[in-house]
């Protein structure tokens, strides 16, 4: 289901308690989503050895199974480009592709990943797109078991 966030809605309200050897410190804070406006957030799909592909709600995957990841395009783009992450940050040998496709709610950029290839872990891939001298970058981090 895709519930849209158009900024019109007020932050987030978050409260932490945090305690130690009988003392206690509160804090609220406010979070409010980060406006993109280039490309949004990814749909994410997983699909196993039969091929059907559902809604990721829980990104701990096997190495049997596919990860696609859908990103919804706000902007015309002059670069697109993808890589993968370890859990440290430093780039990845795995090869990343991004293929934009036209859909009838408009553009996408589109990624499918084949979990075969990797060991159990954790990962990141990062989309960084541009328009002009506007650039963004999306991460998504998943686990291989």
């Amino acid at each position: 289901m895709k519930i849209p966030i158009d900024g019109t809605e007020p932050a987030s309200t978050v409260f932490v308690r945090l305690r130690s050897e009988g003392e206690s410190l509160v804090q609220r804070t406010d979070v409010e989503p980060i406006r993109s406006t280039l490309v949004g957030d990814p749909l994410a799909y997983r699909s196993g050895p039969r091929g059907l592909a559902v809604p990721v709600a829980f990104f701990e995957l096997e190495r049997d199974e596919r990860l696609k990841l859908d990103w919804p395009v706000l902007a015309k783009l002059d670069r697109v480009e993808a890589r993968m992450l370890d859990r440290n940050g430093q780039p990845f040998r795995h090869r990343v592709s991004v293929e934009q496709q036209d859909a009838s709610d408009g553009r996408h950029l589109v990624t499918n990943l084949s979990l075969t290839s990797l060991g159990r872990g954790d990962y990141v891939v990062e989309l960084e797109v541009a328009a002009g001298v506007k650039i963004e970058h999306k991460l998504l981090a998943f686990r291989v078991k």
